[in-house]
């Protein structure tokens, strides 16, 4: 049951949110290129590089599959305690990595950790209180979207002194996330009911009865692996792996998506079919992305078919942001099984082949996945 929550509540949440939001725009698809820079100066080889943050991203997702059904447990214990929980979680992955990376603590272990705690963090933070506003880009929001959208080129610009800039970064995005829970302590506990046994969740994951959730969650994963992870890098490869660049193709990424998602989704009302072809070939044409304003190009190009507004937050999302039931954690494990499944082709791809092969087969499988996810969706609505 979602407690009533008052304005002043409301306000906290929502300064909570904007500060968690604020410092992972800045860090998370940074800490995965820190990983691949630190990997290919110890290996001297870009695909083995690669491939072995592929290997770390696909241990985040596992530690995450398996360790949600415990997470989902101890929400009858509060959700809000466990939220706090998972932030703190967060805070230490990035102070571990920063470590790492500024040669306090050892390199290999700072990632193997940071990927470790990165997994529970996503495991233990939901967001399941009713917000009046849903961060659908629009409306009042439209500053507050426009500000996290600059926090990628912010954080390009102050990554110049290398690994001390990464250090620093990264210790100032777990400073951001403990201030985090000031506000969030005004927010009212709630508490949720998770009925399934730790083993019973997983087998009730392949029963035919839930497919209808579970296979499209499976195929938002596939595009997910290679919206938050595959992507970002491969920029950061074609921009000559410079920091600044990569932060100002992120941030206009995301400038692009609240200037052009509403009016495209309402151009591509009702054109299902014209809807499918451009979540398909946006896919495609990041195959053929060479150049820092291809990248961007291509980002416009999806903005109207891309249906994650807050795509840099990383975290598990109840239904509709309103509640946490068996359903919600079956959709999280399947999405989970979905990006180790891209992770798994990504790493047989790049290692069998190369890294350009292995990446456009990547991509040409997130365009498949798009286009089976919404027609799925749209027999779905028509059942």
């Amino acid at each position: 049951m979602v407690p009533l929550i008052t304005r002043s509540a409301l306000g906290a949440l929502d300064a909570h949110r904007f500060l968690m939001r604020a410092a992972l725009a800045a860090t998370a698809s940074f800490a995965w290129v820190f990983a691949l820079e630190y990997l290919y100066a110890l290996y001297g080889n870009l695909p083995d590089a690669f491939v072995h943050v592929i290997l770390l991203y696909e241990l985040t997702q596992v530690i995450t599959i398996l360790v949600t059904p415990y997470s989902a447990r101890q929400l009858s214990h509060g959700v809000r305690a466990r939220m706090m929980a998972g932030v703190l979680v967060c805070v230490l992955a990035l102070v571990i990595f920063g470590a790492a990376l500024g040669g306090v603590l050892n390199g290999i272990l700072g990632l193997l950790f940071f990927a470790i705690f990165i997994g529970v963090y996503r495991a233990f933070y939901w967001t399941p209180y009713s917000l009046e506003r849903k961060y659908e880009l629009g409306g009042t929001d439209i500053p507050q979207e426009i500000f996290l959208a600059a926090m990628p080129i912010i954080a390009g610009y102050t990554l110049l002194n290398g690994y001390l800039g990464a250090m620093m970064l990264l210790f100032a995005g777990a400073v951001i996330l403990i201030a985090s829970l000031a506000p969030l302590v005004r927010v009212p506990e709630m508490y949720e009911r998770f009925s399934w046994g730790y083993g019973e969740t997983f087998g009730e994951l392949f029963e035919p009865k839930y497919n209808s959730f579970v296979e499209p969650s499976f195929v938002e994963g596939l595009q997910g692996a290679a919206l938050l992870l595959l992507w970002p890098l491969s920029v950061f490869v074609i921009v000559g792996l410079s920091y600044k660049l990569l932060g100002l193709v992120l941030s206009a990424t995301l400038l692009l998506a609240i200037l052009l998602r509403s009016r495209g989704r309402r151009f591509l009302k009702d054109k299902d079919f014209l809807h499918a072809t451009v979540a398909a070939t946006s896919w495609i044409l990041r195959i053929a992305v060479a150049t820092p304003v291809s990248a961007v190009f291509v980002a416009a190009y999806a903005a109207p078919t891309d249906t994650s507004a807050d795509f840099l937050t990383l975290e598990q999302t109840a239904d509709n942001g309103t509640y946490i039931d068996e359903y919600t954690v079956l959709k999280e494990i399947a999405q989970g099984f979905g990006r180790i499944s891209m992770c798994i082709v990504a790493t047989v791809c790049i290692s069998v082949f190369s890294l350009p092969v292995g990446l456009g087969i990547s991509f040409a499988l997130a365009g498949a996945a798009s286009m089976v996810g919404f027609l799925h969706a749209k027999r779905t609505e028509h059942l």
